[in-house]
Order: C-alpha cells, then sequence, then structure tokens
C-alpha cells in the first residue's frame, strides 16, 4: 500500500489484519502486474465528493452573494 490515511509509514500487515476490509483507490499496476494502492486517494476523492454534494445543496438553498467567492474554491 503506497498511501495510508492518517498514518505514517510502517508494516501494513500490522496496521490490516488479513480479512480487514478497508477502500484503497489503485494508482497504478506495473508491467509486473504489481497494484499500487492509495487509502488516502480514496479518502480525498470521497471529500472532494462531500464538497460538491454540500455545494449543490447550498446554491438549492440560495447561499447569497455572501457565499459566492467561497464557491469559486
Amino acid at each position: 500500500m503506497e498511501e495510508l490515511r492518517g498514518s505514517g509509514k510502517g508494516d501494513v500487515k500490522k496496521k490490516f489484519p488479513r480479512g480487514q476490509e478497508i477502500q484503497v483507490e489503485i494508482l497504478s499496476i506495473d508491467e509486473k502486474g504489481r497494484i499500487r494502492l492509495s487509502q488516502k486517494a480514496m479518502g480525498e476523492r470521497e471529500d472532494r465528493e462531500d464538497y460538491k454534494k454540500f455545494w449543490r445543496r447550498e446554491r438549492k438553498a440560495g447561499i447569497g452573494n455572501v457565499g459566492r467567492p467561497l464557491q469559486e474554491l
């Protein structure tokens, strides 16, 4: 696992015991069939999706002029 969310590098086998399910994003697969996984990238994608959902709800509610500069971030 390439990138662990919320923790430093370490032994993946100790952090995630066999059978534990986690969500990860596939970063790449090399010519030898090795798979690079990232828990951090998966979490960042979820954060972006949550942010977009938030702004869709705010637009429907009419955020007005005060919230418009934030919309452009």
